[in-house]
């Protein structure tokens, strides 16, 4: 049954936990379900409370690579993580004054966050964050007022990490916990990149 079947509000985002045997998904009344795909039902949700800005934004949402339990969603100015197991909150990122959250991407690892704020949700003044999830240590990853729609991705090993920049794709390879040095930039496009994702064998992305 499609999901929009047991909701009545709008689905925000989508994505499989990590051994599919749930989606998780985020919705216009700041709920996030986790919805059992072998019993077709919703197994459970969790509601957060609204954030300052008046109309509604909830998501992105991204599930853990490794631990099926694992998700972490962006309700406006905060991002939580979750485990979906226990129904709890394990930690929660507060963005930098008057921003929201915008895209967010688990490292293959588990261990660290790279995140997008911006000044509202179509991605203006965009800036990225690697958010360090067990010292809770957020360090700027960008320069300020990136002017582009953001989209994150990690290689499947962590070895590189992509990120859009307007009409670019930056390439940045991790030296040590917090410090990233540049590989090369993808360039050429004629519009704003707003998605971007490695293939499984990392040959290509």
């Amino acid at each position: 049954a499609p999901l929009s079947s047991f909701e009545t509000t709008t689905i925000f985002d989508v994505d499989f936990n990590a051994d599919s045997s749930l989606i998780n998904y985020a919705t216009k009344s700041f709920k996030l379900s986790i919805f059992d795909i072998a019993k077709a039902v919703v197994k459970d949700s969790i509601t957060f409370p609204p954030g300052p800005i008046a109309s509604p934004f909830f998501g992105p949402l991204n599930s853990g690579p490794l631990n099926p339990s694992l998700c972490a969603v962006a309700v406006q100015n905060y991002i939580y993580i979750v485990d979906s197991v226990s129904n709890s909150i394990i930690s929660t990122i507060p963005a930098e004054r008057r921003h929201i959250f915008t895209a967010l991407q688990f490292s293959p690892d588990e261990k660290k966050l790279v995140v997008a704020e911006s000044r509202d949700n179509v991605g203006f003044e965009c800036n990225y964050y690697l958010y360090d999830i067990s010292s809770q240590t957020k360090i700027l990853l960008s320069d300020n007022k990136i002017w582009s729609y953001p989209a994150i991705a990690f290689s499947k090993d962590g070895a590189i990490l992509a990120t859009a920049k307007n009409t670019a794709i930056e390439l940045d390879e991790p030296m040590s916990p917090f410090v990233f040095r540049p590989l090369y930039s993808l360039t050429g496009y004629s519009n704003k990149i707003s998605a971007l994702d490695f293939s499984p064998t990392m040959s290509d992305g």
